[in-house]
Formats: C-alpha cells, structure tokens, sequence
C-alpha cells in the first residue's frame, strides 16, 4: 500500500485488490471502519447491512476520489457473520480493552481520560453500557470488574454505586450536575449552594440558573447528596485518595467529552441537530421530570416530541409506525394508534415538531440512542387514518438531512 501511494509523474490513481479469502472477520472490521466514517455512525447492524448494499457511497467518500467495490459473496458473508455474531460479549470488547490498553502502554488500566485523547480508542461509552454475564456493567469500574482486570482499586458498596450514577449520565449533554459535583469534591463534600452558583455564574459561557435548579433538585432526589441550611453535601460515602482521584477522572472525561460533543451547538437551541440523546436527556434539557419517559410521544406548551424507532423489529403489522424520510426535506410521521379527535386536533393545531429518529431500538443488548434531526411544522395527510387509529403527518423540515441521515433513516422502499 505504501508504495502504492507513493506520487509519481503520469500516476492519477492507485488500484487496490484485496484478497481476504475465507477469513471475513477482518472485512466486517473493515466494513466498520468505513461506516464510522458516517456523520451519524452508530455501530448498528441494521445501518452497516444498509451501508453494504450501497458500497458505502451515502457517506461521501467520491468527492474525495474514493471508490468501494464489494463483490456479491463477500457481501454476503459479512451480513451472515455480523447477523450471527454479538459484538459487545465479553470476548470482543475485552479484546478491544486489552488492545488499547496496550496501545497506550497503560501501568494500570488507562483511564477515562486515555478514551478522550486517542483517535484509536474504542468506545468507553459501549464498555459501560454492554452486558457480561447478563449484568450491565452501568461504570468502566464495573466493565474492568467483569472481564477481570487485576489492577483495580477495591471500592466499597456504597462508593460502586456512586460511581454507576455518575457514569449513568454519559454522555452528559448538560455540565451541572458534573460541575456540582466537581465543587463538592473542591470543598470538602459540603458546600454553599449560592457559592456553587456564584462560581459557575462566572466560569460558564451559557449559565442558566433555571437549569441549575433542575439539575440540583434532582440530584438531592436521588439518596446520594443531603440539603441542609442551603448546604449540599455528599452523603455516607467513604472518600479516601483513591476514590477522589477515580472520581476526578470520570467527571474530567464527563465535561471533556461535552466540550468536544457540543462545541459549536447554538446556545439558543435546546437541542444540537444530529446529537444523540436518550429520552430521559431530553427530559432533562427540557427541565422536566427524566423518570416521565414511557410516552413516544410529548406534548409541552403546542410543541410535540416525538421519538421515532424506524424499524420495529418481531412486533405485530398494526403497531408498525410509518416513520422516515420522503426526501431530505420531509419527514413522514405516523401517530400512535386509537388517537382520540382531542389528541389528534392537538396535533393538528401544534406549534411545530421536534423528531428524535433511530434504526433499532437495541444492538446487541446495548440500547441505541435518538438523533435529532430537527423540528418542523404538522401538515396533517388527510384520509390517512389507518384500520388501528393512527394519523399520517407530513413535516417539512427545517433542515435539509445530509445523506447519510437520509439515507439511513428514509422510509422503506423510497429512492
């Protein structure tokens, strides 16, 4: 290959055969490769089976002079490998661990921090959130835990379980209560609300104190902080050096990574188009409760939410929604069945629509996140309700979807 690159007179291009034989483990890893090349890569069997038959072209790659060429067998042995194989076992992620924990030629184990500051690191976030043994690991603590990594600290009960609630926020797509956090251990575990806020006021380019509120008021409920004379406080955690720095570490991954996730988001906008939020961050960002999650669908003040799966899965016909993209300037949106004339006039009469879209609900054990793709104004399809009560919606965007989004989240069978 290198030499095959090299530039010489009269040489526009270089021609690459590459033989793989029966091994095709090597070429899903290549498949992989280029999907996450896609803006909106997730890893999603569904999405890189699409990416295939397409020859990767929806991720742009000719503008730069590159062609993909798979040929018919080969295509169908890697969507038979990957349809067979779970990638987030035990074997394949430890794999991954081990990999980059040599790599980065860690004394331990690297730390949170190792993921942020490698372009070769594989994605901390999945180490946490994947199964082994039929438990979520819910930490990187509880990740190192379950494939055995021997040069772990030894945390008690009580301090594994502040540790999952500090990672079951990650991505953070808010920096209190991280920063609430990081003052708390500043201050010794106890400090002034009013300071907290005072000091954050001043630190912060997009200070909002109705968010602070939020953020505190929710973290008082969750049994791990107490209140007292405008005083938050940690409660009944063991704090040693070790426990501190694990902590440090985690929140300065936490904030680092939202630093780099959100660097150019508009700070009028509540949420940064094609950024991926869980519901339960949606409800955070929009201050409300983060438990209320069961609804597909919200309404707040004449503005919709919805939450979009494009494709159901095993699940009977009269509960598959109609949902994706008629171009890349118009979404369809089906409603939920038996909508009542009040839901349905609602709708009809809402502000505009904000739409959270992803492929599948789950890969692998691993529960994907939404994309956002924007928001738009309701046109009702009239004659369109359906034998199970449902209501077609034309939206025009306000955005234009790039092509992959497009392509990956168009409706069935549109060009």
């Amino acid at each position: 290959m290198g030499r095959g690159l090299r530039k010489y007179e009269g040489k526009k291009y270089v021609t690459v055969l590459d033989f793989i034989g029966n091994d095709y483990k090597r070429s899903v890893q290549i498949a992989f490769a280029l999907g996450s090349l896609s803006e909106n890569f997730v890893v999603e069997k569904n999405l890189i089976a699409a990416l295939l038959a397409d020859n990767f072209s929806s991720i742009g790659l000719e503008e730069y002079g590159v062609e993909i060429h798979l040929d018919d067998l080969s295509k169908k042995e890697i969507l038979s490998y990957i349809d067979q194989v779970n990638f987030n076992t035990k074997t394949y992620l430890a794999q991954d661990y081990y990999n980059f924990k040599k790599y980065v030629n860690a004394p331990s184990y690297p730390q949170h921090i190792d993921y942020l500051n490698n372009d070769y690191a594989p994605d901390l976030i999945k180490f946490m959130q994947a199964k082994i043994s039929g438990r979520k690991n819910s930490s990187y603590y509880g990740f190192l835990k379950a494939i055995g990594e021997e040069e772990l600290p030894s945390f008690d009960e009580r301090q594994e379980a502040f540790i999952k609630y500090v990672s079951s926020m990650l991505p953070i797509v808010r920096p209190y209560e991280y920063l609430i956090i990081q003052e708390l251990l500043d201050n010794a575990g106890t400090a002034a609300i009013s300071k907290i806020a005072e000091k954050l006021q001043h630190t912060m380019i997009n200070w909002n104190s109705k968010a602070f509120d939020h953020a505190l008021y929710y973290m008082l409920s969750s049994g791990f902080f107490m209140k007292e004379d405008e005083q938050i406080s940690l409660m009944e955690i063991r704090r040693d050096m070790v426990f501190e720095a694990y902590l440090r570490d985690l929140l300065d991954y936490g904030l680092g990574k939202y630093d780099i996730d959100y660097y150019d988001a508009n700070p009028e906008e509540t949420f940064h188009l094609w950024g991926k939020y869980r519901k339960e961050q949606v409800q955070q960002l929009l201050l409300n409760n983060p438990g209320d999650i069961m609804l597909g669908t919200k309404i707040y003040d004449g503005v919709v939410y919805a939450y979009v799966t494009v494709m159901k899965g095993n699940i009977k016909e009269d509960l598959k929604y109609a949902d994706g993209y008629i171009d890349a300037d118009t979404f369809q949106w089906e409603s939920v069945a038996n909508v009542s004339e009040r839901q349905l006039n609602e709708l009809k009469n809402s502000k505009c629509i904000h739409i959270f879209v992803r492929k599948v609900d789950n890969e692998d054990g691993i529960q994907l996140p939404f994309t956002y793709i924007g928001s738009g104004k309701m046109e009702y399809i009239e004659g369109s309700r359906k034998a199970n009560g449902a209501h077609l919606f034309r939206v025009p965007m306000r955005e234009t979807a790039p092509e992959d989004i497009y392509f990956d989240f168009k409706l069935p069978n549109t060009n």
